[in-house]
Order: C-alpha cells, then sequence, then structure tokens
C-alpha cells in the first residue's frame, strides 16, 4: 500500500509540478493538496495522511502558525518542509526544533523529492 502524502502550498505551479513528481512513484499517493494552511490543516484532519509537505509561505498562515497547528492535532505527525527561502539556517533550526523531519529547497527534482519522502517514512 503507498504512503498518503498531503502537500500544503499556496502556488499553483508548485502543485503541478509536486503531483507530476509524487505520480512517478508507485511508493506515494497524494491524496489532497491545499492552498492555504487553514485548507491544509482541515484536510489533514479528514485525510489523517502519512506524511504532510509544507510550504512557509502562505498568505493566511505561515508555515510556523500550520506546523504548530498540525503537531497539536497529531505529535507524531510527519512533516518536511518545503521553501523558497533556501537554507536560511535560523529557520531550518526552528522548523527542525518544531518537529519537522527534514527541509527541502525549492527548486527540487523528482528525484530528491522521493529521496526526502522515503527518508521520513523511515523516521
Amino acid at each position: 500500500m503507498a504512503t498518503t502524502v498531503l502537500l500544503i502550498d499556496d502556488s499553483r505551479a508548485a502543485q503541478h509540478i509536486f503531483q507530476r513528481y509524487i505520480e512517478t512513484s508507485s511508493e506515494f499517493e497524494l491524496v489532497g493538496i491545499a492552498s492555504s494552511g487553514a485548507e491544509g490543516i482541515k484536510l489533514f484532519q479528514e485525510l489523517k495522511p502519512d506524511l504532510v509537505c509544507l510550504d512557509i509561505l502562505m498568505p493566511d498562515m505561515d508555515g510556523v502558525q500550520v506546523l504548530r497547528a498540525l503537531k497539536n492535532l497529531d505529535n507524531k505527525v510527519k512533516v518536511i518542509i518545503i521553501t523558497s527561502l533556501g537554507s536560511q539556517a535560523d529557520k531550518v533550526v526552528e522548523f527542525l526544533k518544531m518537529g519537522a523531519l527534514s527541509v527541502l529547497s525549492k527548486p527540487f527534482d523528482s528525484t530528491t523529492l522521493i529521496e526526502q519522502l522515503k527518508r521520513a517514512v523511515k523516521l
């Protein structure tokens, strides 16, 4: 059975690319896409995915707020942060301290994404 993934990212282009990359692997199934933090939290509660990929910058809530809300709902939730902010050390440390498994910088290729997802499943 495939590992289920929820994407929370407001960028339509990022959503499309992410979906295309996920479709290259039979190990993962994209079960939901949310364009806002609030929508992502709602879908997380409904779908109960195995993994969440979360963008930092969104119009309604930032990644910190969404990650905090997800952790309050399920402390064992597996979250990978995806960002175009690059590797800002302070942000990376903050997300890792909050329980994110890793931070993936945009742009990334399908191989990198699938490797990160596989690593997260094992943790």
